[in-house]
């Protein structure tokens, strides 16, 4: 997952983060094939979103309109969380 931010004539890749499937959290020897970090546990796509987003507000970046797939906006915790970043 990737959070970037744009202007009008340019978008940046920010934060990057693997998406790790609940399939392949719970899966041993999946992960170790795969070369799978030990501290890399479950989250949904929003959770990382937020995490994300809050780590870019903290760093200073510029704040603006956030675009994403609509998936997310169905996930009231990322639209609370995102409410109290400001």
């Amino acid at each position: 997952m990737s959070l970037s931010i744009a202007n009008h004539s340019a978008s940046l890749p920010v934060a990057y983060r693997l998406y790790l499937p609940k399939e392949w959290a719970g899966d041993a020897a999946r992960r170790k094939k795969a070369g799978v970090p030990r501290d890399l546990s479950f989250k949904t796509k929003p959770e990382i979103a937020l995490e994300q987003i809050r780590w870019a507000c903290e760093a200073g970046l510029p704040r603006g309109v956030a675009l994403m797939d609509g998936a997310y906006g169905t996930d009231s915790r990322l639209r609370t969380g995102m409410t109290a970043l400001g």
